[in-house]
């Protein structure tokens, strides 16, 4: 009795465990457990053929379509992404 009694308990702990962190991971809040640098935080702008498009995104781009990709900064003194494109949108 005292066996069964045990095992029950243990289950039971291992139970509760499981479902505790269960909760953690479906929980919407998440603490950031690396550290960030201050790049790490900025945005990124995106110039194609030398021309800002609000909303326009890198993953928008066809791959063979792009000639050239520079990393500089642009008028504004933000650091930007600046594509040359073979054609005039290179979008797909």
């Amino acid at each position: 009795m005292k066996k069964l009694l045990l095992v029950a308990i243990v289950l039971i702990q291992s139970c509760m465990t499981v479902f505790a962190q269960q909760t953690y991971n479906d929980s919407i809040y998440r603490e950031i457990r690396f550290p960030l640098a201050e790049s790490d935080t900025n945005t990124v702008f995106y110039y194609f053929n030398d021309e800002w498009i609000p909303g326009l995104m890198l993953e928008m781009v066809e791959p063979q379509s792009i000639e050239k990709i520079e990393i500089k900064n642009d008028s504004f003194g933000n650091q930007a992404v600046f594509l040359r494109c073979l054609q005039k949108l290179c979008l797909n």
